[in-house]
């Protein structure tokens, strides 16, 4: 199942099975075991993570999903 994150300049990618990191810096990733995943997307130093998606439960019948997660970052101004 191939997984994507919403893309945007200069963000950042940290895909996570079960909580555990995973080397798949991209805004995709294909999940290939069973498991629950996420992803952490960051911009401007700041970070959303994306609501877990189980791999074997809500795959659908083309093998894609969606874990985009908040699109909306740091939303805060300096004094």
């Amino acid at each position: 199942m191939v997984l994507s994150a919403a893309t945007g300049t200069g963000h950042t990618y940290q895909w996570r099975k079960n909580g555990t990191s995973s080397p798949a810096p991209s805004s995709s990733y294909t999940a290939t075991a069973s498991g629950s995943y996420t992803v952490v997307v960051t911009s401007g130093g700041c970070s959303s993570t994306s609501p877990s998606h189980d791999r074997d439960r809500e795959r659908s019948a083309v093998g894609n999903d969606s874990a985009d997660g908040a699109t909306t970052f740091c939303n805060w101004r300096e004094a």
